[in-house]
């Protein structure tokens, strides 16, 4: 049963991915072992995300009664695309550091200037038409990848690509012992691939173009792990050029990739600049002769530059409803792009230490929350309540309706139960509960409304909250760390079970396990179900995991929104709204004017 399932899924993977690779030429369709017709579109393992929207701002699961969706893009165009001038597009800040794969959580700003650099293996979607929202993966260096058997992966390397001609790697063809020193790299050095980490056998050169990774035992969501993960990493590296975590704290010298901008410059508070790379592998491309990034930390001088025509975007990161709906009535040449929400905006707990150790309190906090009150008032009905943070995509996403009544409660707006369950706790009122809330004002405005949110509800029902804000770097390096006491609140990327089972509730350690959880039955249930590349079981699992997750509320979760992308009228090709894939904009951007 698993042998045929493992083929099904396998075949089902190559389905998504010849599709994307015919839309995103020079890449050949990837392949596979040859395979059992597929009999589901739930299959482990493969792209996070298989079910795409049709248009955007795309068809959310628990649609809001009274939606308010942005306008759609325009049309991919078929004019010639012009050569030349400087594209700018902001950032928030500046780099915590300058090394993806030592980072505790690699944030959207810093994943938009290294993917002007670093290339890699595969990524999520989106640039081709008609479905720029599209998530599912698609070949970048890979040339091709597959399952040798269920414990053996093969991935090819594209032949003739070449790295920045910049010392001291003078621009010399990428290689697969590259491929496997920088999967190495990044396996033993970033937090994220920690859980993968524990599955692999070895990582090896097979000859030039060839890449095998050995596992000890068969992973569903390992392809995720390796492609996804090192999306979020960094790229493919070349050895000489750094390495080691000390060498990595000046880019003009450590950044040199394969990818189509090399670095030029940056000036700390100000901006970065990259300069198009005149030997890329894809011919022709890319098409702008510079991307600047201003360094931007207020959202209203970010939309103001744009209005003023001093920007030709602005990414998803910190625009919401809120922010879009003005623009679009004084700025309605400016077009937007609105795609359900991939980023997922949560909370967590340290379940070791009072007060949240008592899973009571957990649940009665969890009680007062209006979650659809927040969608409604805050974000207009952009939003979707949602039983975990699995994205509504996502083919194992468990809605409301999929929890059990006696777990459902958890997530609805119960005040009085609340306040029940506060003074069996001790905390009658909510007196004598005090409560550290860690945050950053550098982050998504989702993120910051989601925190007044919690405090406001906690506040009301007699709970002592002290807020702790941060500047963003003191933030990555504490709370995103797992240093923190109380609270805290963050968010995470493409939320798929392979991406986040582990992260959030494993023992692995405090950088990804931030409530401390040790749960010796959804350990095992995780371990079963990263085991099994079974479809059937692989759901049934993932329904199980979280609805014990809720039940014991080991964290909490805000609705989904949509993320929202804009660009001027004269903007060609810019349809990616997500960081992690911002070399697919960038390599084919251009301006028409």
């Amino acid at each position: 049963m698993k042998n045929r399932s493992f083929e099904a899924w396998a075949f089902t993977l190559a389905l998504v991915l010849a599709a994307c690779a015919q839309a995103a030429t020079p890449n050949p369709t990837p392949t596979t072992a040859p395979a059992a017709k597929a009999t589901s579109t739930a299959t482990p393992g493969s792209a996070p995300v298989v079910r795409t929207p049709t248009s955007p701002p795309g068809v959310t699961v628990q649609p809001s009664p009274t939606p308010r969706p942005a306008s759609a893009p325009t049309a991919p165009t078929t004019i010639k695309p012009k050569y030349g001038g400087v594209f700018k597009v902001p950032t928030i800040g500046d780099p915590p550091l300058w090394d993806a794969m030592v980072l505790p959580s690699a944030s959207p700003h810093f994943r938009l200037l290294n993917a002007m650099v670093f290339e890699v293996l595969a990524r999520p979607g989106g640039s081709a038409p008609p479905d720029p929202c599209s998530y599912a993966i698609e070949n970048s260096l890979a040339s091709s990848w597959k399952y040798l058997d269920p414990t053996t992966l093969e991935i090819k390397v594209h032949q003739g690509v070449k790295f920045h001609n910049k010392p001291p790697v003078n621009g010399r063809e990428l290689t697969a012992e590259d491929v496997a020193y920088s999967l190495r790299r990044v396996v033993k050095l970033h937090p994220r691939m920690t859980p993968a980490a524990a599955y692999i056998e070895s990582i090896e050169a097979k000859d030039r173009y060839t890449v095998v990774i050995s596992l000890k035992q068969p992973h569903g969501g390992f392809t995720a792990s390796v492609f996804l993960g090192n999306v979020f990493a960094g790229g493919i590296l070349a050895p000489e050029s750094g390495g080691t975590k000390e060498s990595w704290g000046d880019p003009s010298t450590s950044w040199i990739g394969t990818g189509p901008f090399m670095f030029r410059q940056h000036l700390p508070g100000v901006k970065a600049v990259f300069d198009r790379n005149p030997n890329y592998w894809k011919a022709g491309l890319p098409y702008v002769d510079r991307i600047e990034i201003p360094i931007m930390p207020d959202p209203s001088t970010r939309l103001a530059a744009l209005r003023a025509g001093k920007l030709d975007a602005h990414t998803r990161w910190g625009l919401t409803w809120a922010l879009v709906s003005p623009l679009k009535a004084t700025s309605p040449e400016v077009k937007v792009l609105a795609c359900p929400g991939m980023s997922q905006v949560l909370s967590s707990w340290r379940i070791d230490e009072p007060p949240f150790d008592d899973v009571r309190v957990r649940r009665a906090v969890s009680m007062l929350l209006d979650r659809k009150a927040l969608a409604e008032k805050v974000w207009e009905g952009q939003a979707t309540v949602v039983a975990m943070f699995s994205s509504q995509l996502h083919p194992l996403f468990l809605d409301l309706e999929g929890l059990p009544p006696e777990v459902r409660k958890y997530a609805e707006y119960r005040p009085e139960e609340a306040i029940r369950l506060l003074a069996e706790a001790g905390y009658p009122g909510g007196k004598g509960l005090e409560v550290t809330l860690n945050h950053t004002l550098g982050t998504t405005r989702q993120q910051i409304e989601w925190s007044e949110f919690l405090i406001e509800s906690m506040v009301k029902a007699g709970i002592k909250v002290t807020p702790k804000w941060m500047e963003y770097n003191r933030y990555a390096l504490t709370y995103l760390a797992g240093d923190y006491h109380g609270m805290g609140t963050g968010g995470v990327s493409v939320p798929d079970p392979y991406a986040v089972f582990d992260i959030f509730v494993s023992t692995v350690d405090p950088t990804m396990n931030k409530g401390r959880v040790k749960d010796a039955e959804l350990d095992r249930l995780i371990a079963e179900f990263f085991g099994t590349v079974d479809e059937a079981k692989s759901q049934e699992l993932s329904r199980r995991i979280q609805v014990r997750m809720f039940d014991q509320v080991y964290v909490l979760v805000a609705p989904f929104t949509y993320f929202y992308a804009l660009s001027q009228p004269w903007v060609r090709g810019y349809l990616v709204a997500n960081e992690a894939s911002a070399g697919l904009w960038a390599e084919k951007v251009w301006l028409d004017k």
